[in-house]
């Protein structure tokens, strides 16, 4: 009867380990897509202000106001697929 009791136990202590494990691999692959969305809208608005200040030294306009829209995209994509989710 001992025994049975301890492989009991033994086996809960097991199954709370591997919801442990899971619940931890869970929140690192939302870390991972959590950077990953940070990155990309980083280098949205980077990309974005490096257009317009190519663009406005040669005078293009047009291509500089793409530049500044596409900046003002990745600030956007920044606050809703990042700021919004912590919240």
């Amino acid at each position: 009867m001992l025994s049975w009791l301890r492989s009991v136990q033994g086996a809960h202590e097991s199954l709370k380990y591997k919801i442990f494990i899971s619940q931890s691999t869970r929140t690192a692959t939302q870390m991972e897509k959590k950077q990953q969305r940070s990155v990309i809208g980083a280098l949205m608005v980077v990309l974005g202000f490096v257009q317009a200040t190519w663009a406005i030294s040669s005078s293009d306009l047009v291509f500089a106001g793409l530049g500044l829209a596409y900046a003002g995209f990745g600030v956007l994509y920044l606050w809703f697929e990042v700021y919004r989710d912590e919240q």
